[in-house]
């Protein structure tokens, strides 16, 4: 850095060098002490104070420095300096060089930027700031003489520490900081759509920062002073001076940070619960119906052997199917009741289901005998109008569920007289234990878990079921069930065969029912059957008007048929039927995204989490939902919850695709690989890895293998579903990875012959123009993704059109 003198430098005092004085009037006067700026000198004692510590400086370099002093900020020349403090000859100007330097250190100076000496190439050396008379008590000679000088000083004394702690100057800078920060998220999180709350937090996270920031600066100048006390016993008084103000200055801001924080803390959780208030009461609530019925979960407390649990498990199934074949009785769904919270109220399940009886109850596995014990409880009084125990052989659990069926339906007809005469008939599905057994057990396992494992074991005992009673109809329902969620999580072609199968035999019985089918509409719908899909719906709505199962199954299909208004209007009788079940709000929240209605959608996925705040699948919606719209800080949130929650493969694709928008290739890999890993069969999670691959710098080799992997698997689908629009964009994107443009180009004719409606197909059409060298066709389907709901500056994001950035942003404009 150059020597001369900056701007910054400058004062009034002239450059020049002038005459240089020794005035012994002028020297005695400093010898009694001064100050250059808060720097304390005492040449009589040898000692510079500085920041509260002091500094010995040695005789000669403490009499060039009051030499320099006494000058009044003009430049003094090296001869002059040699002369003065060695006379003519007595020394060379290195040591004048040594001795600056001396001084500088005891000054706390620099010369690269200095505040006291300033060095003037070839000219000399000049002080920057004039000497001024010492304070009248110096802050380390407080004897008792001058004890009530130093009281009436007292306040500014204190004021002075404070204000050249290090402690306080980090906390100045600090609550500086911090209002800038509010400034600027005052002004960006509305931009963010961020709730009202957002700014609140952020104040309240700055706030907790501030005692870590103090303690960290604390404990650092608590070691250094220690040092400081250790070398010099005299320094001990302002130690202590020094460590009493900052006591005092932490203990009132520790203070003041625990009541902001309590009122932060207190005003949000308010404002979330407002918000979870505001969220509630659009769920649609239903009028009390007097002959409807809730049949809630059987409580059993926890046993060691489990080996019988499934028959306590699946009474609350069973219960539910066995009333509900009473026309003179409505129960609401197993859906329904589940999505109910353990602690509600009586009241709560009334206003919620619109139910005046409840089923309720408790059961235990006592050695090899069940008991169980129900009750009815009126909703409107709160009272129990019912109870019963009973009691069988775990081998005797065909003869339990008839008992207990029997006498809740009888203490039914007592309470809702009706011209439906009491029956002794059960409607029990089976009278082969064998098959009944099995068919708990195939049930329990389809219900409490999802995974591929656990549904190749509720396939096995649900035709073990089958087998032993072939007119077991709802034993091949279940089946037809199984096979159909097995398919739709590992696409297994031969999951999807069976299913079709069985779910056909099973819709062709005579004696048939809603779920047979309610699945097999739902595996019409999976290969593209739309017409035959809507015909089974509907025969199962015949069955049962109120299943909002079918409804939502119903509007998927409408939904296929580019019947959008209809589809949501069935999307919503679904919702009025199960109002507490998530997983409506969930499959509607997934309808919205599909059109680009991306707040209505995040709207419905919160619903879904006030419900069941466990789900996975769609806490990663959400997350995904605000990531479209850019707002990574609420969808960095829910991802976090999902993967708190279950770790899926969606859920690390998700992830990995923010890393591939922040251009960090490599990591957005191995994410990838992680979500493989869960979901195997994938063909987009497969083509996701080939797009991390193909921007990678080192691992591009390995893009192709990967979209040919997505390639192999996108055309298995194609075998069951040959009608599907995204599939078919997604095989010609493909193909034009893979350079096969002539392939590419024949789907991308078929799809456009269509009447395409999903952003995402155009945005895959975008790719594929882009691969294939027409940029025109690519901008008009980006242009038509826009349009159709696709956030366009994530299309500006996205590494995959980011070489035409200027021309999309020209285009779009």
């Amino acid at each position: 850095m150059s020597d001369e003198l900056t701007p910054s430098n400058k004062t009034n005092t002239p450059e020049t060098s002038a005459d240089v004085s020794q005035d012994p009037a002028t020297l005695q006067k400093l010898h009694q002490g001064f100050c250059l700026g808060n720097v304390i000198v005492e040449p009589d004692s040898g000692v510079i104070i500085r920041d509260g510590a002091r500094y010995h400086l040695a005789p000669k370099a403490m009499e060039i420095l009051l030499f320099l002093s006494s000058q009044q900020c003009q430049v003094v020349s090296r001869e002059d300096i040699l002369n003065f403090g060695w006379g003519e000859g007595g020394t060379t100007s290195t040591n004048v060089t040594h001795v600056i330097s001396e001084i500088r250190h005891a000054l706390g100076d620099h010369k690269e930027c200095p505040t006291f000496i300033q060095t003037i190439p070839r000219r000399g050396y000049r002080m920057m700031l004039p000497a001024e008379d010492k304070p009248l008590t110096s802050l380390f000679n407080l004897t008792e003489d001058n004890e009530p000088a130093a009281r009436k000083r007292k306040w500014s004394l204190t004021f002075s520490i404070l204000k050249s702690s290090r402690l306080f100057k980090a906390s100045v800078a600090y609550v500086i900081f911090s209002w800038v920060m509010l400034q600027v998220l005052s002004i960006v999180l509305p931009i963010f759509h961020a709730p009202q709350w957002a700014l609140k937090l952020s104040t309240l996270l700055l706030i907790i920062c501030f005692p870590v920031l103090i303690s960290f600066h604390w404990f650092k100048e608590l070691r250094k002073r220690r040092r400081s006390v250790a070398e010099q016993q005299r320094r001990t008084r302002f130690f202590y001076q020094q460590l009493a103000v900052d006591s005092l200055f932490v203990a009132i801001v520790l203070v003041v940070i625990y009541f902001l924080s309590t009122y932060l803390i207190a005003y949000i959780d308010l404002e979330q619960e407002n918000e979870s208030k505001k969220l509630a009461e659009t769920i649609i609530s239903k009028p009390l119906t007097n002959n409807a019925i809730a049949v809630m979960t059987f409580r059993m407390p926890p046993t060691v052997n489990r080996e019988h649990d499934y028959l306590v498990n699946q009474i609350q199934d069973e219960m539910i199917n066995i009333i509900a074949n009473k026309p003179e009785f409505k129960v609401a769904s197993l859906r329904a009741t589940m999505g109910i919270k353990t602690n509600a109220s009586i009241n709560d399940i009334k206003d919620t289901l619109g139910v005046r009886y409840i089923v309720e109850g408790r059961a235990q596995i006592i050695k090899q005998q069940i008991v169980v014990e129900a009750q009815l409880i009126d909703t409107v009084s709160g009272f129990q109008v019912w109870g019963a125990k009973i009691e069988a052989q775990v081998d005797q659990g065909l003869d339990l569920y008839q008992k207990l069926s029997r006498k809740v339906i009888n203490a039914l007809h007592l309470l809702l007289p009706s011209h439906y005469e009491p029956s002794q008939s059960t409607n029990i599905p089976t009278k082969n234990f064998e098959a009944f057994d099995a068919y708990l057990q195939g049930k329990d396992k389809l219900s409490t878990s999802k995974s591929i494992a656990t549904l190749v074991e509720a396939i096995a005992f649900l035709k073990q079921a089958v087998n032993a009673d072939p007119n077991f109809i709802e034993a091949s329902a279940s089946l037809c069930q199984a096979y159909m969620e097995a398919y739709l999580l590992s696409s297994e072609i031969s999951h999807y065969q069976n299913g079709v199968q069985v779910c056909e035999m099973t819709a062709n019985v005579e004696r048939t029912s809603v779920n047979s089918h309610w699945s097999l509409g739902k595996l019409y719908l999976t290969d593209g059957r739309l017409m035959q899909a809507k015909q089974e719906l509907r025969k199962a709505l015949s069955i049962n008007p109120e299943s909002a199962p079918v409804l939502i199954t119903l509007a998927g299909v409408l939904e296929q048929q580019k019947h959008f208004t209809q589809a949501e209007v069935v999307y919503q009788q679904a919702l009025a039927l199960e109002p507490t079940f998530w997983k409506n709000y969930y499959d509607y929240g997934r309808f919205l995204y599909n059109h680009g209605k991306y707040q209505q959608a995040i709207e419905q996925f919160k619903k879904s989490v006030l419900l069941k705040d466990d789900v996975a699948i769609v806490q990663n919606a959400l997350g995904g939902t605000y990531y479209l719209l850019m707002d990574w800080e609420n969808a960095s949130v829910s991802w976090s919850k999902a993967m708190a929650i279950e770790p899926t493969g969606m859920l690390y694709s998700n992830l990995a695709t923010s890393l591939f928008f922040n251009k960090q290739f490599d990591d957005a890999a191995e994410l990838y690989q992680q979500s493989l890993k869960l979901s195997p069969e994938d063909d987009l999670m497969w083509a996701n890895l080939g797009d991390a691959y193909k921007y990678s710098p080192t691992q591009h080799n390995r893009a192709k293998p990967s979209f040919e992997k997505a390639l192999s698997l996108a055309k298995k689908q194609e075998i069951i579903n040959p009608k599907d629009l995204s599939l078919q964009s997604q095989i010609g994107r493909y193909h034009s990875e893979l350079g096969d443009c002539q392939a590419a180009n024949s789907y991308r004719v078929n799809i456009l012959e269509a009447t395409v409606s999903d952003p995402y197909i155009y945005y895959y059409l975008a790719l594929l123009s882009l691969n294939c060298r027409d940029i025109i066709l690519a901008e008009q389907y980006l242009i038509k993704s826009i349009e159709l709901g696709y956030p366009k500056p994530l299309i500006l994001a996205d590494p995959q059109f980011i070489a035409y950035k200027e021309q999309l942003s020209e285009v779009f404009n």
